[in-house]
């Protein structure tokens, strides 16, 4: 029987090694999820899509372009039209001027802008992560010019103190 009313060295051992080998086992254990996770991923690729779509959908707007007006000039030539026979039966025909035709093209580019939203999730995390370690670093120049004030007065008393105490041995 390895438990007894009163602890042995050996039963102390022996716990103290089965806790450190569940403890290694639980940590290599916790360790598998993202391998895990990309092996599912680049096996189900669609399955990944779908959740990410499902998740992150993007996001569409619509901007209305400016009408703009086109204007082009087309010249039809005229026609050439037979006048009456005249008595030496010569044709002699009257020449219509030509025509310019106004053509007017009414233009409008519209854009649809669509912004994939996963890509700003992740910008937005990465963007406070930057937010948090500026303040900290904030911090930390602020607790280093108080060490500074602090360490300029520990000079200044140390200086005042040896020079009261040079004075008292010359005086």
């Amino acid at each position: 029987m390895i438990y007894h009313d009163k602890a042995t060295l050996k039963t102390s051992l022996f716990i103290v090694i089965i806790w450190v080998a569940l403890c290694i086992l639980a940590s290599l254990s916790s360790c598998s999820g993202k391998k895990a996770f990309t092996k599912y991923a680049s096996k189900h690729p669609e399955a990944l899509a779908k959740e990410c779509l499902d998740k992150f959908p993007a996001k569409e707007t619509y901007i209305q372009g400016k009408i703009d007006t086109l204007m082009t000039y087309e010249t039809i030539p005229g026609d050439s039209i037979e006048c009456p026979k005249v008595a030496s039966n010569q044709l002699s025909f009257v020449k219509c001027k030509d025509s310019k035709v106004i053509i007017k093209t009414l233009l409008r580019i519209d854009t649809i802008n669509r912004v994939d939203s996963s890509a700003n999730y992740l910008l937005n995390i990465q963007n406070n992560k930057v937010k948090s370690l500026d303040g900290k670093i904030k911090d930390l120049k602020q607790d280093k010019r108080q060490l500074y004030m602090w360490l300029i007065f520990l000079i200044i008393f140390i200086g005042i103190n040896l020079y009261f105490k040079i004075k008292k041995y010359f005086l």
